[in-house]
């Protein structure tokens, strides 16, 4: 493994405005908590918003893609 001097290794730092969407609850508007993925979009939400959506609906809240509620593949 090579080490390089602090001058030549890149800045890790990403502003959190830049990833906000990404870890944003599009159901509460929180950060998402214990995240949970559907599969056919790869759209994430809270467990506990999530989870009573797909209670009542059949799509995703996000993007409306239906979901197959057969085999519903969220993780």
């Amino acid at each position: 493994m090579v080490v390089l001097p602090d001058a030549v290794v890149p800045s890790s730092k990403v502003p959190l405005k830049d990833v906000n969407e990404c870890i944003t609850c599009h159901i509460c508007k929180g950060y998402i908590i214990d995240a949970t993925t559907i599969v056919e979009c790869c759209h994430s939400f809270c467990h506990s918003c999530i989870v009573p959506h797909l209670r009542t609906k059949e799509y995703c809240p996000k993007c409306e893609l239906i979901i197959n509620k057969t085999k519903p593949n969220i993780k």
